[in-house]
């Protein structure tokens, strides 16, 4: 569950604040540093909670999102681009609850969180653009 957990809050998420398919995983290293960084932010937080998870799971779960294709769409973006809610209260605002409970700095899912909040609040018609 926490590889899946790890999936939706680093790859999931960071294509839907900018808008890119899973291609972009191919073609950006700037995406991929920003991806494993955070990433490793949230195995940080795994291991705090006892999950049997470390910092070679962030490479598997790209190699695995790298066969998608050009055209695949997270979920995440999915929602947002059809002006639903998402599920950032799960993803990153799970992620900024643990980051408290066990006292360890988590600003990349903070600055996602604040992101994702953001495009909410624009697609809800409460920001112009």
């Amino acid at each position: 569950q926490w590889l899946k957990y790890l999936s939706n809050c680093t790859v999931n998420q960071s294509l839907a604040i900018l808008d890119v398919s899973y291609g972009a995983l191919l073609r950006s290293p700037e995406l991929l540093a920003f991806i494993e960084a955070l990433g490793h932010e949230i195995v940080a937080l795994g291991q705090a909670e006892g999950v049997d998870i470390g910092h070679e799971d962030v490479s598997k779960m790209l190699v695995n999102f790298r066969g998608l294709g050009d055209n695949g769409l997270p979920s995440t973006l999915q929602d947002l681009r059809a002006k639903r809610p998402t599920e950032v209260d799960t993803f990153a605002g799970e992620c900024i609850r643990l980051g408290e409970k066990h006292k360890l700095p988590v600003p990349l899912s903070q600055a996602v969180y604040r992101m994702l909040r953001v495009l909410e609040q624009k697609n809800a018609g409460l920001l112009p653009y």
